[in-house]
């Protein structure tokens, strides 16, 4: 199972079925994935459209491990949700891209990459494309080296984590904050966010997460919270939370 971007639903466990693994109706075999008919498939009458049949075949006819991402987005287009999840002070992990999938968009086709930008699977979620923290209440953050300067600043922190206080003076203004509770595990745990815009850029966020067991949680003690990576964030605006 990929791992999943957590941060669009501020949710865990998420109900998704693997493509690979997944047994099609036989309605759904009826189509046959083409790239213009992927993108055709948006523009159906009377706005029900729907492409879920058309992400399970594009998954059998092209296999995704090892694929270049290049290869996917020219065979896709570019996707409604993409995301570089980074450690702090170190490099890339891994990378998500997001596809809506029908006009209620109650599903997605979410591919996951790994650090090098190959494929390593997909999976048509239950969860449509939405990104529910990002928006234009959330505080802006310069571009320009912000990159570089979580990279290179935080190198000390690499592979234990910063303090929520230090990287909100890394980035150099606090973010939007918010937290969530599940249970998990016999146990209830707080799942914190922090988020930014980046400045200049009209789709682009920057958000960090983490959680922490709840009996051990304050809601005062928010910048003490540990974050051990943060993602950059792009989202179009046929996937944002509305």
């Amino acid at each position: 199972m990929p791992r999943r971007r957590s941060h669009c639903c501020l949710v865990l466990v998420l109900a998704s079925i693997a493509i690979s693994g997944a047994t099609a109706r036989a309605d759904e075999l009826s189509g046959e994935f083409s790239p213009e008919a992927w993108q055709k498939a948006v523009q159906a009458s009377a706005g029900d459209w729907s492409r879920e049949a058309l992400a399970r075949q594009f998954d059998r006819a092209y296999p995704l491990a090892g694929r270049e991402r290049d290869q996917v987005v020219g065979l896709l287009g570019a996707p409604g949700y993409a995301s570089e999840t980074f450690g702090i002070g170190s490099g890339l992990r891994y990378r998500f891209d997001v596809y809506r999938l029908s006009a209620k968009n109650d599903a997605s086709y979410a591919i996951e990459y790994d650090a090098q930008g190959k494929g390593i699977r997909g999976l048509i979620d239950t969860v449509g494309c939405a990104c529910p923290p990002c928006g234009d209440e959330a505080p802006a953050a310069p571009v320009d080296g912000l990159r570089s300067g979580l990279q290179t600043q935080g190198a000390a922190e690499a592979g234990t984590g910063i303090k929520i206080a230090r990287l909100e003076s890394l980035v150099g203004r606090p973010g939007k904050r918010s937290v969530n509770t599940n249970a998990a595990g016999g146990q209830a745990w707080v799942h914190y966010t922090e988020v930014w815009r980046l400045a200049g850029e009209a789709h682009g966020f920057l958000i960090a997460e983490g959680a922490r067991v709840a009996r051990d949680w304050s809601a005062d003690a928010f910048a003490e919270a540990m974050v051990e990576s943060y993602s950059i964030v792009t989202m179009m605006p046929d996937c944002l939370a509305r």
